[in-house]
């Protein structure tokens, strides 16, 4: 066959135990990408009034949320100023009409940063979080796609999965807003190349006619790990044992040196014929298909003005 139905008929065995390899990376980083949507989530808060309770902190009672003193001694028409104190008691004759700002505040629950790291009254703050996000994207893809050109697509993945991992686990200790904040841009500058990575590979195996498949194959699990994200927030309550159970699984990739397959159309570009014939005779092993020996000798031999098409003969050949 030619064409498409070539292509479509060369999804074997060898693709499939290449997509399973490639659905772990790309569940974690579809856990990875937007988990500042939950880790740096809007929370509720309200001032603290000295006079009326013991300490600010995160306050998880709807007693203590809303007890009946924050009837005189807080304002309904903002979350950020408080009514001025006239003695240290907490009376309701304690407060007059005038406000005064907050420099204290109580949290209704501390399982994002907002609490922690006190980003009450300051939304710009917890929004620049996904904006550093979206930065450490678009360093991340001009310099890991140079690294999948240098050094091969294996190798990047490998890279920016495990970087992430790596970042992500330091970023669960991090003890202030700034240090989290550059810990979020390294994770994503290592980590966000991930997919784009594991595409890549998935369609020098596949064939371009194939990119609907491809996306298909990796999409699912990309899917599952954003559903996982959620789950896993919802069962930890808490940012940094979110960040401690979620990143660690990505130094499984460090196995992938010996368990992925590289791409045999990276090796044929860097001229590493015995390393790319050695691949596709193992494809075509797994697929339970002959290689033409036709399709051997250009590739061992290709001609300067048809080394593409020699690529493209023995890529049909084996998925044929």
């Amino acid at each position: 066959m030619a064409g498409e139905e070539a292509w479509w008929s060369g999804w074997g065995r060898w693709q499939a135990r290449l997509a399973l390899l490639l659905g772990l990376p790309v569940l974690l980083t579809g856990a990875y990408g937007t988990n500042y949507v939950f880790l740096a989530a809007p929370t509720e808060y309200r001032c603290y009034v000295p006079e009326c309770e013991p300490k600010p902190g995160v306050i998880r009672s709807p007693e203590e949320w809303s007890p009946e003193w924050s009837q005189w001694a807080l304002p309904n028409d903002t979350q950020c100023r408080r009514r001025a104190p006239n003695s240290h008691t907490c009376l309701p004759t304690s407060f007059d009409n005038n406000t005064i700002a907050c420099d204290q505040f109580v949290y209704q629950q501390g399982s994002s940063i907002v609490g922690e790291f006190g980003l009450a009254c300051e939304e710009w703050k917890r929004t620049l979080v996904g904006t550093v996000h979206n930065v450490g994207m678009l360093i991340s893809l001009p310099l890991i796609g140079w690294l999948s050109d240098r050094y091969g697509r294996r190798a990047a993945l490998v890279v920016s999965g495990c970087g992430a991992g790596i970042v992500g686990v330091c970023k669960s200790f991090t003890s202030s807003y700034g240090a989290y904040l550059l810990a979020e841009l390294l994770e994503t500058v290592a980590g966000a190349s991930v997919y784009p990575a594991a595409f890549v590979l998935m369609i020098e195996w596949l064939g371009v006619e194939q990119r609907i498949l491809a996306s298909l194959v990796l999409g699912l699990p990309l899917s599952l790990g954003a559903a996982s994200l959620s789950l896993l927030d919802y069962l930890t309550d808490s940012w940094r044992l979110w960040a401690r159970i979620a990143y660690p699984p990505s130094f499984l990739l460090l196995l992938y040196p010996w368990l992925l397959p590289e791409s045999a159309r990276w090796l044929l570009t860097r001229g590493r014929l015995a390393e790319a014939i050695e691949l596709v005779k193992q494809a075509a092993s797994w697929n339970k298909l002959p290689v033409p020996e036709e399709s051997l000798e250009q590739l061992l031999h290709p001609q300067k003005n048809d080394k593409i098409e020699a690529e493209e003969t023995v890529f049909t050949a084996l998925c044929k």
